[in-house]
């Protein structure tokens, strides 16, 4: 093989880099880059509740591995896998329907579960890459933060697993060269515990 057509395989950090900026600039500017409002809840999540007014209710109650949490009298409600909106939504129509008038809910999230994803294969730096808190996160970023590929990858079928809501294990094969040279194609975004796999090109 010329060292021309070896080169053409090599993806270099920086050019993975700021093809993941693009696509977030590009998520940003469509206005569906989550923000704190969207952020979607997770077990372990430490929140901090308030009804204005009702500072006796004022509490911090971690989301526990089941997703639950319990408040005054409404009790025990499931919120994780809800963004913090959809949640004070729900807390809201909760104490609205029996308890207060209109109450003026407060949800801020002050202390994160530790988000990961897992990428292998032929990247620089195999092992756990961290998602940052309140943020999306992309299968490029992933790969960005790993190093970006080695001389050997094959981009072009890079596996993507994770477990489903009904438990079953789903592997997507991407490629991540379309992903790359295509401006309108669409980055994958992550989820906690997902797992990137990056094949050897055949030779």
């Amino acid at each position: 093989m010329s060292m021309r057509s070896s080169l053409k395989y090599i993806m270099p950090a920086a050019l993975l880099f700021m093809s993941a900026v693009m696509q977030a600039e590009q998520e940003n500017d469509q206005g569906t880059k989550p923000g704190i409002e969207n952020y979607v809840l997770s077990a372990l999540d430490l929140i901090q509740f308030r009804i204005y007014g009702e500072s006796e209710l004022d509490s911090e109650v971690r989301i526990s591995a089941d997703g639950i949490i319990s408040l005054p009298f409404i009790g025990v409600i499931e919120i994780a896998g809800k963004t913090v909106l959809e949640a004070r939504q729900l807390i809201y129509d909760l104490y609205d329907r029996d308890y207060f008038v209109n109450p003026q809910i407060q949800i801020h999230v002050i202390e994160y579960a530790t988000r990961r994803v897992h990428v292998l294969g032929q990247v620089t730096n195999q092992g756990f890459v961290f998602i940052p808190p309140e943020e999306s996160f992309s299968l490029l970023q992933a790969i960005s933060a790993a190093g970006g590929f080695t001389r050997l990858a094959n981009p072009r079928a890079v596996q993507l697993k994770r477990v489903g809501e009904d438990g079953e294990i789903q592997v997507n094969t991407i490629n991540v060269d379309n992903i790359m040279k295509d401006p309108k194609a669409r980055d994958w975004l992550l989820k906690t515990d997902d797992t990137i796999y990056v094949p050897e090109r055949r030779i």
